[in-house]
Protein backbone atom coordinates (compact mmCIF):
# COMPACT_ATOMS: atom_id res chain seq x y z
CA UNK A 1 0.00 0.00 0.00
CA UNK A 2 1.17 3.82 -0.58
CA UNK A 3 0.30 4.73 2.80
CA UNK A 4 0.21 2.25 5.54
CA UNK A 5 -0.16 2.54 9.45
CA UNK A 6 0.17 -1.21 10.44
CA UNK A 7 -0.62 -2.34 13.83
CA UNK A 8 0.65 0.49 15.88
CA UNK A 9 -2.05 0.47 18.26
CA UNK A 10 -2.45 3.50 20.61
CA UNK A 11 -0.87 5.68 18.30
CA UNK A 12 -1.84 9.29 18.71
CA UNK A 13 0.94 10.72 17.01
CA UNK A 14 0.38 9.43 13.90
CA UNK A 15 -0.74 11.44 11.19
CA UNK A 16 -1.07 11.55 7.37
CA UNK A 17 -1.87 14.40 6.40
CA UNK A 18 -1.76 16.49 3.24
CA UNK A 19 -0.91 13.51 0.87
CA UNK A 20 -1.70 12.90 -2.74
CA UNK A 21 -1.94 9.91 -3.90
CA UNK A 22 -2.23 8.68 -7.46
CA UNK A 23 -2.46 5.68 -10.01
CA UNK A 24 -2.03 3.39 -6.82
CA UNK A 25 -2.34 -0.38 -7.66
CA UNK A 26 -4.27 -1.33 -4.22
CA UNK A 27 -5.83 1.34 -1.77
CA UNK A 28 -4.36 4.14 -0.88
CA UNK A 29 -4.77 4.65 3.01
CA UNK A 30 -4.63 1.43 5.29
CA UNK A 31 -5.07 1.95 9.28
CA UNK A 32 -4.33 -1.53 10.51
CA UNK A 33 -4.37 -2.39 14.28
CA UNK A 34 -3.90 1.11 15.04
CA UNK A 35 -5.99 3.32 16.63
CA UNK A 36 -5.91 7.17 17.79
CA UNK A 37 -3.97 8.08 14.22
CA UNK A 38 -5.69 11.06 12.20
CA UNK A 39 -5.41 10.90 8.47
CA UNK A 40 -7.01 14.24 7.26
CA UNK A 41 -6.94 16.52 3.80
CA UNK A 42 -5.24 13.79 1.57
CA UNK A 43 -6.78 13.24 -2.06
CA UNK A 44 -6.49 10.15 -3.55
CA UNK A 45 -7.00 9.59 -7.41
CA UNK A 46 -6.96 6.86 -9.72
CA UNK A 47 -6.62 4.77 -6.91
CA UNK A 48 -7.30 0.87 -7.47
CA UNK A 49 -9.34 -1.14 -4.92
CA UNK A 50 -10.75 1.04 -2.01
CA UNK A 51 -8.97 4.40 -1.68
CA UNK A 52 -9.21 4.46 2.45
CA UNK A 53 -9.27 1.44 4.24
CA UNK A 54 -9.99 0.25 7.42
CA UNK A 55 -8.65 -3.42 8.07
CA UNK A 56 -9.62 -5.81 10.95
CA UNK A 57 -12.67 -4.31 12.73
CA UNK A 58 -10.73 -3.44 16.31
CA UNK A 59 -9.51 -0.48 15.04
CA UNK A 60 -10.59 2.56 17.34
CA UNK A 61 -10.76 6.51 17.42
CA UNK A 62 -8.95 6.99 14.38
CA UNK A 63 -10.37 10.91 12.44
CA UNK A 64 -10.92 10.56 9.04
CA UNK A 65 -11.08 14.27 8.09
CA UNK A 66 -11.32 16.40 4.62
CA UNK A 67 -9.95 13.67 2.20
CA UNK A 68 -11.04 12.85 -0.87
CA UNK A 69 -11.44 9.58 -3.49
CA UNK A 70 -12.02 10.54 -6.63
CA UNK A 71 -12.04 7.86 -9.32
CA UNK A 72 -11.96 9.09 -12.85
CA UNK A 73 -13.14 6.30 -15.03
CA UNK A 74 -16.93 4.81 -15.39
CA UNK A 75 -17.62 1.42 -13.78
CA UNK A 76 -19.05 0.30 -17.36
CA UNK A 77 -15.71 1.34 -19.29
CA UNK A 78 -12.97 -0.72 -20.33
CA UNK A 79 -11.31 -0.03 -17.10
CA UNK A 80 -14.17 -1.28 -15.05
CA UNK A 81 -14.03 1.85 -12.75
CA UNK A 82 -11.24 1.65 -10.06
CA UNK A 83 -12.15 -1.91 -9.07
CA UNK A 84 -8.96 -4.81 -8.97
CA UNK A 85 -9.23 -7.98 -8.51
CA UNK A 86 -7.48 -10.42 -6.62
CA UNK A 87 -6.51 -8.47 -3.29
CA UNK A 88 -7.17 -9.98 0.06
CA UNK A 89 -10.73 -8.42 0.58
CA UNK A 90 -13.04 -9.85 -2.27
CA UNK A 91 -15.65 -6.95 -1.67
CA UNK A 92 -13.46 -3.96 -0.74
CA UNK A 93 -11.57 -3.29 -3.82
CA UNK A 94 -13.74 -5.78 -6.51
CA UNK A 95 -16.48 -5.21 -8.25
CA UNK A 96 -18.84 -6.25 -5.53
CA UNK A 97 -18.36 -3.85 -3.22
CA UNK A 98 -15.26 -1.27 -4.16
CA UNK A 99 -15.96 1.87 -2.27
CA UNK A 100 -13.90 5.22 -1.50
CA UNK A 101 -14.18 4.97 1.90
CA UNK A 102 -14.14 1.49 3.42
CA UNK A 103 -14.00 0.65 7.00
CA UNK A 104 -14.76 -2.67 8.85
CA UNK A 105 -14.61 -0.84 12.48
CA UNK A 106 -17.40 1.45 12.91
CA UNK A 107 -15.69 3.38 16.56
CA UNK A 108 -13.92 5.82 13.87
CA UNK A 109 -15.11 9.49 12.85
CA UNK A 110 -15.55 10.23 9.49
CA UNK A 111 -15.55 14.32 9.15
CA UNK A 112 -16.23 16.56 6.01
CA UNK A 113 -14.56 13.55 3.45
CA UNK A 114 -15.66 13.39 -0.37
CA UNK A 115 -16.11 10.66 -2.51
CA UNK A 116 -17.13 10.46 -6.25
CA UNK A 117 -17.57 8.26 -9.35
CA UNK A 118 -16.61 4.99 -7.10
CA UNK A 119 -18.72 1.78 -7.03
CA UNK A 120 -19.42 3.21 -3.08
CA UNK A 121 -18.89 6.01 -1.08
CA UNK A 122 -18.74 5.64 2.24
CA UNK A 123 -19.03 2.25 3.36
CA UNK A 124 -19.92 0.35 6.69
CA UNK A 125 -19.12 -3.39 5.84
CA UNK A 126 -18.62 -4.93 9.44
CA UNK A 127 -20.84 -7.95 8.61
CA UNK A 128 -17.98 -8.58 5.88
CA UNK A 129 -15.84 -10.18 8.91
CA UNK A 130 -18.65 -9.89 11.79
CA UNK A 131 -15.98 -12.05 14.31
CA UNK A 132 -13.17 -9.95 12.88
CA UNK A 133 -10.55 -10.18 10.73
CA UNK A 134 -6.98 -10.75 10.33
CA UNK A 135 -5.15 -10.94 14.22
CA UNK A 136 -8.53 -9.58 15.51
CA UNK A 137 -10.72 -12.67 14.19
CA UNK A 138 -12.61 -13.84 16.92
CA UNK A 139 -11.62 -11.12 19.37
CA UNK A 140 -15.01 -8.23 17.88
CA UNK A 141 -18.60 -8.44 17.65
CA UNK A 142 -18.19 -5.96 14.69
CA UNK A 143 -21.86 -5.23 13.58
CA UNK A 144 -22.93 -4.29 16.88
CA UNK A 145 -19.81 -2.36 17.95
CA UNK A 146 -21.26 1.96 18.42
CA UNK A 147 -20.18 4.13 15.42
CA UNK A 148 -18.05 7.34 15.93
CA UNK A 149 -18.88 10.79 14.02
CA UNK A 150 -20.28 10.64 10.66
CA UNK A 151 -20.43 14.35 9.95
CA UNK A 152 -20.68 16.41 6.60
CA UNK A 153 -19.30 13.84 4.53
CA UNK A 154 -20.21 13.98 0.30
CA UNK A 155 -21.10 11.49 -1.64
CA UNK A 156 -21.68 11.40 -5.15
CA UNK A 157 -21.65 9.82 -8.84
CA UNK A 158 -21.20 6.82 -7.18
CA UNK A 159 -22.92 3.31 -9.26
CA UNK A 160 -24.24 1.70 -6.33
CA UNK A 161 -24.28 3.29 -3.04
CA UNK A 162 -22.85 6.74 -1.58
CA UNK A 163 -23.55 5.96 2.70
CA UNK A 164 -23.95 2.83 2.90
CA UNK A 165 -23.95 0.35 6.00
CA UNK A 166 -24.13 -3.18 5.06
CA UNK A 167 -25.97 -5.65 6.25
CA UNK A 168 -27.20 -6.38 9.50
CA UNK A 169 -25.85 -3.77 11.57
CA UNK A 170 -27.29 -2.88 15.67
CA UNK A 171 -24.94 -1.08 17.47
CA UNK A 172 -25.21 -1.49 21.49
CA UNK A 173 -22.70 -0.25 24.08
CA UNK A 174 -20.27 -2.51 23.41
CA UNK A 175 -16.91 -2.50 25.87
CA UNK A 176 -13.86 -2.02 23.68
CA UNK A 177 -11.17 -0.89 26.03
CA UNK A 178 -8.10 0.44 24.13
CA UNK A 179 -5.70 -1.25 26.63
CA UNK A 180 -7.49 -4.74 25.14
CA UNK A 181 -6.50 -4.17 21.34
CA UNK A 182 -9.84 -2.68 20.76
CA UNK A 183 -11.26 -6.45 21.61
CA UNK A 184 -14.48 -6.52 22.77
CA UNK A 185 -15.86 -7.89 25.78
CA UNK A 186 -18.37 -10.45 24.73
CA UNK A 187 -21.18 -10.20 27.09
CA UNK A 188 -21.74 -6.56 26.10
CA UNK A 189 -22.61 -7.41 22.87
CA UNK A 190 -25.97 -8.51 23.99
CA UNK A 191 -29.18 -6.48 22.13
CA UNK A 192 -30.03 -6.33 26.30
CA UNK A 193 -29.03 -6.20 29.54
CA UNK A 194 -29.90 -8.36 32.68
CA UNK A 195 -33.09 -6.59 33.52
CA UNK A 196 -34.73 -6.68 29.73
CA UNK A 197 -33.26 -2.95 28.71
CA UNK A 198 -32.46 -1.72 25.21
CA UNK A 199 -28.76 -1.37 24.69
CA UNK A 200 -28.85 0.10 21.67
CA UNK A 201 -26.98 2.94 21.08
CA UNK A 202 -28.03 5.73 18.25
CA UNK A 203 -25.83 7.80 16.13
CA UNK A 204 -26.70 10.58 13.70
CA UNK A 205 -25.72 10.87 9.91
CA UNK A 206 -25.21 14.81 10.39
CA UNK A 207 -24.85 17.44 7.62
CA UNK A 208 -24.24 14.64 5.13
CA UNK A 209 -24.63 15.15 1.16
CA UNK A 210 -25.15 12.80 -1.39
CA UNK A 211 -26.28 12.85 -4.76
CA UNK A 212 -25.96 11.05 -8.16
CA UNK A 213 -26.20 7.93 -6.75
CA UNK A 214 -28.12 4.72 -7.19
CA UNK A 215 -28.59 4.58 -3.25
CA UNK A 216 -27.97 6.19 -0.53
CA UNK A 217 -28.91 3.95 2.65
CA UNK A 218 -28.76 0.74 4.30
CA UNK A 219 -29.95 -3.08 4.61
CA UNK A 220 -31.02 -3.72 7.55
CA UNK A 221 -30.03 -1.27 10.40
CA UNK A 222 -31.00 0.05 13.91
CA UNK A 223 -30.55 2.87 16.21
CA UNK A 224 -29.55 5.42 13.11
CA UNK A 225 -30.67 8.90 12.66
CA UNK A 226 -30.55 11.42 9.61
CA UNK A 227 -30.12 14.03 10.82
CA UNK A 228 -29.81 17.98 8.55
CA UNK A 229 -28.86 15.86 5.64
CA UNK A 230 -29.59 16.30 2.13
CA UNK A 231 -30.21 13.19 -0.65
CA UNK A 232 -30.63 14.49 -4.16
CA UNK A 233 -31.52 13.36 -7.79
CA UNK A 234 -30.33 9.88 -6.95
CA UNK A 235 -32.45 6.70 -8.02
CA UNK A 236 -33.25 6.08 -4.58
CA UNK A 237 -32.52 8.91 -2.40
CA UNK A 238 -32.78 6.27 0.42
CA UNK A 239 -32.78 2.50 0.49
CA UNK A 240 -33.86 0.83 4.22
CA UNK A 241 -34.82 -2.80 4.14
CA UNK A 242 -36.05 -2.97 8.38
CA UNK A 243 -35.16 -1.29 11.38
CA UNK A 244 -36.16 -1.52 15.00
CA UNK A 245 -36.77 1.91 17.30
CA UNK A 246 -38.32 0.27 20.70
CA UNK A 247 -38.10 1.32 23.85
CA UNK A 248 -39.83 1.75 27.79
CA UNK A 249 -43.09 3.60 27.18
CA UNK A 250 -41.81 6.11 30.03
CA UNK A 251 -38.90 7.05 28.06
CA UNK A 252 -40.62 7.82 24.91
CA UNK A 253 -43.33 10.20 26.95
CA UNK A 254 -40.11 11.72 28.04
CA UNK A 255 -38.61 11.56 24.81
CA UNK A 256 -42.01 13.04 22.97
CA UNK A 257 -42.06 15.67 25.59
CA UNK A 258 -38.36 16.89 25.15
CA UNK A 259 -38.72 17.13 21.64
CA UNK A 260 -41.22 19.79 22.10
CA UNK A 261 -39.28 21.78 24.26
CA UNK A 262 -36.89 21.79 22.18
CA UNK A 263 -38.49 23.63 19.85
CA UNK A 264 -40.03 26.45 22.16
CA UNK A 265 -38.22 29.42 23.38
CA UNK A 266 -36.92 29.60 26.53
CA UNK A 267 -38.55 31.98 29.26
CA UNK A 268 -38.25 32.81 32.82
CA UNK A 269 -41.98 33.82 33.56
CA UNK A 270 -43.93 31.09 35.94
CA UNK A 271 -47.07 29.81 34.53
CA UNK A 272 -49.82 27.35 35.40
CA UNK A 273 -49.58 23.39 35.27
CA UNK A 274 -51.64 21.02 35.62
CA UNK A 275 -49.94 17.92 34.64
CA UNK A 276 -52.92 15.63 34.90
CA UNK A 277 -55.00 17.50 32.56
CA UNK A 278 -51.76 18.17 30.41
CA UNK A 279 -52.28 22.37 29.94
CA UNK A 280 -50.04 25.32 30.78
CA UNK A 281 -51.11 28.83 30.87
CA UNK A 282 -48.14 29.86 29.00
CA UNK A 283 -48.64 31.56 25.51
CA UNK A 284 -46.75 28.70 23.73
CA UNK A 285 -48.96 25.53 24.76
CA UNK A 286 -52.04 27.82 24.36
CA UNK A 287 -51.97 28.97 21.00
CA UNK A 288 -50.07 26.11 19.36
CA UNK A 289 -51.16 22.82 21.42
CA UNK A 290 -47.67 21.70 21.71
CA UNK A 291 -46.68 19.69 25.12
CA UNK A 292 -44.50 23.06 26.89
CA UNK A 293 -41.39 22.68 28.74
CA UNK A 294 -43.16 24.12 31.29
CA UNK A 295 -45.62 20.55 31.69
CA UNK A 296 -42.11 18.79 31.07
CA UNK A 297 -40.33 20.18 33.91
CA UNK A 298 -42.92 19.22 36.09
CA UNK A 299 -43.08 15.33 34.35
CA UNK A 300 -39.75 15.10 34.82
CA UNK A 301 -39.86 15.82 38.47
CA UNK A 302 -42.41 13.55 39.24
CA UNK A 303 -42.38 10.62 37.65
CA UNK A 304 -44.78 8.59 39.20
CA UNK A 305 -47.08 10.83 36.69
CA UNK A 306 -46.46 9.32 33.88
CA UNK A 307 -49.03 6.73 33.50
CA UNK A 308 -51.99 8.99 34.45
CA UNK A 309 -50.44 11.90 32.22
CA UNK A 310 -50.11 9.66 28.95
CA UNK A 311 -53.53 8.35 29.18
CA UNK A 312 -54.97 12.19 29.72
CA UNK A 313 -53.14 13.15 26.62
CA UNK A 314 -54.30 10.53 24.35
CA UNK A 315 -58.05 11.01 26.05
CA UNK A 316 -57.76 14.76 25.04
CA UNK A 317 -56.57 14.63 21.32
CA UNK A 318 -53.28 16.67 22.51
CA UNK A 319 -50.81 13.16 21.82
CA UNK A 320 -51.28 10.62 19.16
CA UNK A 321 -48.07 8.81 18.34
CA UNK A 322 -47.85 5.27 19.76
CA UNK A 323 -45.29 6.54 22.13
CA UNK A 324 -45.31 2.66 23.18
CA UNK A 325 -43.10 2.16 19.64
CA UNK A 326 -40.76 5.48 19.71
CA UNK A 327 -37.38 6.24 21.13
CA UNK A 328 -34.44 8.61 22.12
CA UNK A 329 -32.17 8.95 18.90
CA UNK A 330 -28.76 10.38 19.19
CA UNK A 331 -30.02 14.12 19.63
CA UNK A 332 -32.44 12.87 22.23
CA UNK A 333 -35.51 13.64 20.19
CA UNK A 334 -37.73 10.39 18.58
CA UNK A 335 -37.69 11.26 15.12
CA UNK A 336 -35.59 8.88 12.88
CA UNK A 337 -35.29 11.57 10.23
CA UNK A 338 -35.31 14.89 11.38
CA UNK A 339 -34.05 18.53 9.28
CA UNK A 340 -33.27 16.50 6.49
CA UNK A 341 -34.27 17.57 2.94
CA UNK A 342 -35.11 14.84 -0.26
CA UNK A 343 -35.39 16.41 -3.55
CA UNK A 344 -36.18 14.26 -6.81
CA UNK A 345 -36.31 10.67 -5.93
CA UNK A 346 -37.71 7.48 -4.57
CA UNK A 347 -37.60 6.68 -0.94
CA UNK A 348 -37.76 3.07 -0.25
CA UNK A 349 -39.26 3.04 3.53
CA UNK A 350 -38.03 -0.16 5.83
CA UNK A 351 -40.40 -2.27 8.13
CA UNK A 352 -40.21 -0.53 11.52
CA UNK A 353 -40.86 -2.58 14.85
CA UNK A 354 -41.59 1.05 16.34
CA UNK A 355 -42.65 3.89 14.29
CA UNK A 356 -40.43 5.74 12.10
CA UNK A 357 -41.06 9.69 12.53
CA UNK A 358 -39.92 12.17 9.92
CA UNK A 359 -39.88 15.68 11.64
CA UNK A 360 -39.03 19.18 10.15
CA UNK A 361 -38.41 17.41 6.79
CA UNK A 362 -38.47 19.28 3.43
CA UNK A 363 -39.37 16.86 0.15
CA UNK A 364 -38.98 18.20 -3.03
CA UNK A 365 -39.72 17.61 -6.85
CA UNK A 366 -40.16 14.03 -7.86
CA UNK A 367 -40.49 12.61 -4.66
CA UNK A 368 -41.75 8.77 -4.07
CA UNK A 369 -42.69 6.67 -0.93
CA UNK A 370 -42.61 3.21 -0.72
CA UNK A 371 -43.72 1.42 2.63
CA UNK A 372 -41.88 -1.07 3.91
CA UNK A 373 -40.12 -2.49 0.32
CA UNK A 374 -38.76 -5.50 1.42
CA UNK A 375 -41.90 -7.14 2.89
CA UNK A 376 -41.32 -11.11 2.61
CA UNK A 377 -37.98 -10.48 0.68
CA UNK A 378 -35.55 -13.60 2.30
CA UNK A 379 -35.10 -12.72 5.67
CA UNK A 380 -36.26 -8.96 5.63
CA UNK A 381 -39.31 -7.32 6.11
CA UNK A 382 -40.77 -9.76 8.06
CA UNK A 383 -43.89 -7.71 10.08
CA UNK A 384 -44.03 -6.21 6.58
CA UNK A 385 -46.78 -4.13 8.85
CA UNK A 386 -45.00 -0.21 9.05
CA UNK A 387 -45.70 3.30 10.59
CA UNK A 388 -44.64 6.30 8.56
CA UNK A 389 -45.65 9.68 10.53
CA UNK A 390 -45.07 13.24 9.51
CA UNK A 391 -44.38 16.00 11.56
CA UNK A 392 -43.79 19.82 10.64
CA UNK A 393 -42.84 18.61 7.53
CA UNK A 394 -42.28 20.55 4.40
CA UNK A 395 -43.76 19.71 1.07
CA UNK A 396 -43.21 21.08 -2.61
CA UNK A 397 -43.82 17.24 -4.24
CA UNK A 398 -44.73 17.49 -8.18
CA UNK A 399 -45.59 13.91 -10.17
CA UNK A 400 -47.56 11.37 -9.69
CA UNK A 401 -47.27 8.07 -7.77
CA UNK A 402 -46.02 9.88 -4.87
CA UNK A 403 -46.89 7.02 -2.58
CA UNK A 404 -46.97 3.12 -2.92
CA UNK A 405 -48.00 0.28 -1.56
CA UNK A 406 -46.42 -3.53 -2.43
CA UNK A 407 -49.04 -5.53 -4.16
CA UNK A 408 -48.35 -8.49 -1.84
CA UNK A 409 -50.06 -7.14 0.59
CA UNK A 410 -49.95 -2.97 0.35
CA UNK A 411 -49.16 -3.03 4.29
CA UNK A 412 -48.21 0.34 5.86
CA UNK A 413 -49.41 3.66 6.84
CA UNK A 414 -48.35 7.42 6.52
CA UNK A 415 -50.04 9.50 8.84
CA UNK A 416 -49.59 13.31 9.46
CA UNK A 417 -49.11 14.03 13.43
CA UNK A 418 -50.01 17.32 15.14
CA UNK A 419 -50.45 19.99 14.20
CA UNK A 420 -50.32 18.92 10.67
CA UNK A 421 -53.09 16.47 10.94
CA UNK A 422 -55.58 19.38 10.76
CA UNK A 423 -54.35 19.45 6.97
CA UNK A 424 -56.75 22.40 6.60
CA UNK A 425 -54.51 23.64 3.38
CA UNK A 426 -53.94 20.14 1.84
CA UNK A 427 -50.13 19.89 1.98
CA UNK A 428 -49.43 16.42 1.05
CA UNK A 429 -52.89 14.60 1.29
CA UNK A 430 -56.53 16.06 0.26
CA UNK A 431 -57.48 18.68 2.32
CA UNK A 432 -58.77 17.56 6.06
CA UNK A 433 -57.43 14.13 5.12
CA UNK A 434 -54.76 13.10 7.49
CA UNK A 435 -53.69 9.18 6.80
CA UNK A 436 -53.29 6.93 4.27
CA UNK A 437 -53.49 3.06 3.76
CA UNK A 438 -53.40 0.42 1.22
CA UNK A 439 -56.58 -0.27 -0.78
CA UNK A 440 -56.76 -3.50 0.75
CA UNK A 441 -58.28 -2.22 4.44
CA UNK A 442 -61.55 -1.79 3.41
CA UNK A 443 -62.98 -2.24 6.38
CA UNK A 444 -61.82 1.01 7.55
CA UNK A 445 -64.99 2.53 4.76
CA UNK A 446 -67.49 1.70 7.67
CA UNK A 447 -66.17 3.65 10.26
CA UNK A 448 -68.78 6.50 10.82
CA UNK A 449 -71.11 5.16 8.13
CA UNK A 450 -68.46 6.42 5.53
CA UNK A 451 -67.76 9.59 6.82
CA UNK A 452 -64.25 8.88 8.15
CA UNK A 453 -62.47 6.88 5.40
CA UNK A 454 -62.83 6.82 2.16
CA UNK A 455 -61.15 5.44 -1.74
CA UNK A 456 -58.94 7.66 -3.49
CA UNK A 457 -60.32 7.15 -6.73
CA UNK A 458 -63.71 8.48 -3.91
CA UNK A 459 -61.82 11.39 -2.91
CA UNK A 460 -59.40 12.84 -5.85
CA UNK A 461 -60.68 10.56 -9.42
CA UNK A 462 -59.31 8.07 -10.68
CA UNK A 463 -56.88 9.83 -12.63
CA UNK A 464 -55.24 11.47 -10.03
CA UNK A 465 -55.67 7.86 -7.27
CA UNK A 466 -52.64 6.82 -8.39
CA UNK A 467 -50.83 9.73 -6.42
CA UNK A 468 -52.15 7.56 -3.43
CA UNK A 469 -51.29 4.18 -4.28
CA UNK A 470 -55.54 3.53 -5.06
CA UNK A 471 -55.19 3.36 -0.78
CA UNK A 472 -57.72 4.15 1.51
CA UNK A 473 -57.62 8.41 3.06
CA UNK A 474 -59.21 8.78 6.63
CA UNK A 475 -59.64 12.10 7.99
CA UNK A 476 -59.02 10.66 11.33
CA UNK A 477 -55.61 9.20 13.28
CA UNK A 478 -54.71 5.56 11.81
CA UNK A 479 -52.35 3.59 13.51
CA UNK A 480 -51.42 0.27 13.11
CA UNK A 481 -52.13 -3.13 15.42
CA UNK A 482 -49.16 -5.32 15.55
CA UNK A 483 -50.13 -8.88 17.75
CA UNK A 484 -47.34 -10.83 19.01
CA UNK A 485 -46.99 -14.46 19.97
CA UNK A 486 -44.05 -16.44 20.88
CA UNK A 487 -42.38 -19.94 20.02
CA UNK A 488 -45.38 -20.29 17.15
CA UNK A 489 -45.07 -20.56 13.66
CA UNK A 490 -47.43 -20.11 10.42
CA UNK A 491 -47.43 -23.72 10.37
CA UNK A 492 -48.83 -24.78 13.84
CA UNK A 493 -50.45 -21.52 15.60
CA UNK A 494 -54.05 -21.41 15.79
CA UNK A 495 -56.17 -19.18 13.91
CA UNK A 496 -57.00 -15.93 15.42
CA UNK A 497 -60.07 -13.62 15.04
CA UNK A 498 -60.32 -10.37 15.32
CA UNK A 499 -63.34 -7.97 15.05
CA UNK A 500 -63.31 -4.71 14.23
CA UNK A 501 -65.91 -2.71 16.08
CA UNK A 502 -67.86 1.08 16.80
CA UNK A 503 -69.35 2.31 19.48
CA UNK A 504 -73.20 3.09 17.78
CA UNK A 505 -75.35 6.06 18.48
CA UNK A 506 -76.28 5.93 22.24
CA UNK A 507 -79.64 4.52 23.83
CA UNK A 508 -80.67 5.56 26.62
CA UNK A 509 -77.82 5.27 29.18
CA UNK A 510 -76.41 1.53 27.60
CA UNK A 511 -73.69 2.53 24.56
CA UNK A 512 -74.42 -0.34 21.82
CA UNK A 513 -71.57 -1.63 19.61
CA UNK A 514 -71.68 -2.50 15.95
CA UNK A 515 -69.42 -5.02 14.08
CA UNK A 516 -67.64 -3.14 11.46
CA UNK A 517 -65.19 -6.28 10.25
CA UNK A 518 -64.36 -9.66 10.93
CA UNK A 519 -60.76 -10.82 9.82
CA UNK A 520 -58.58 -14.35 10.46
CA UNK A 521 -55.19 -14.03 11.04
CA UNK A 522 -52.95 -16.73 11.07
Amino acid sequence: YCLHMHQLQQCPECVLQGNAVEHSQQRAVVVHGTHLATVEHNVAYDVRGASYYIEDGNELYNRFAYNVALCPFALEGPLHGCTIPGTDNGEADTSLNQAGFWSMGHRNDFEGNRAANSFNGLLFHSSFAPNGRGGSRGHVCAPNVPFGRIVGNTNHGHGRFGFYVLVDVYPRDVAQPLENNGWTEWATCEAHGDAGEDRGVPVAVLDNLDYHNTWMGSYNLGDLQYLNSYAADSVNNLYWKSTEYVAEEEASIISYLYAKDMMLASSSATYSVDYKLGTCSCPNHVTSGYICKHLFGVLAHDQKSVDELRATLIDSAILTLDLEESKNMADSCAATIRGAVFANGHLSLPDVRGTLLMEQTSFEGSVTFEANHHCGVGVTGMLCNPQYVFLNSTWQVTGENTFQFLAENDAGVFALAPPDAANAEGRIFPTGYQALVGGSKTYLLALDHGATCRTATEVVGESAAGRYGHGILCRKPVRRLNVWSRAQTSAGAPRLQLEVLQCAAAAGSTTSLEALATMGIW
